[in-house]
């Protein structure tokens, strides 16, 4: 038996709920933005506020994917295999102006099934 399933209570469920992290997320970057409204100049806060930010963004993602939700950002790749497309025709089709990604970096996109036609 895996120590965290020994150190683990009885009667807590091995899978974390994701919503109740996100409400906590939520709720710890309220309180971050606080101190950061009463000391700007706090590094530490900011340090904090950015990393949990980021955590936020990356679990609503998370918790769109698994819902199966439009609004989740999906890779190039992801996108091509949902149309039943290849890479190389989406991009195709995006430098034609048939498609858009919702996200552009560089040479990075991130797609949105509800925004990619137009």
């Amino acid at each position: 038996m895996s120590e965290s399933l020994k150190s683990r209570p009885i009667g807590v469920p091995l899978r974390l709920d994701l919503g109740r992290a996100l409400e906590r997320l939520h709720w710890r970057l309220l309180a971050l933005e606080s101190r950061l409204a009463a000391d700007p100049a706090d590094t530490g806060a900011w340090r904090e506020y950015l990393a949990a930010l980021d955590l936020l963004l990356r679990l609503e993602d998370r918790l769109a994917r698994q819902a199966s939700d439009a609004r989740a950002v999906l890779t190039t790749k992801e996108m091509a295999d949902r149309l039943g497309i290849s890479v190389k025709t989406l991009l195709a089709r995006k430098k034609r102006g048939h498609v858009r990604p919702a996200v552009a970096h560089g040479k990075a996109f991130g797609w949105r099934v509800e925004d990619a036609f137009r």
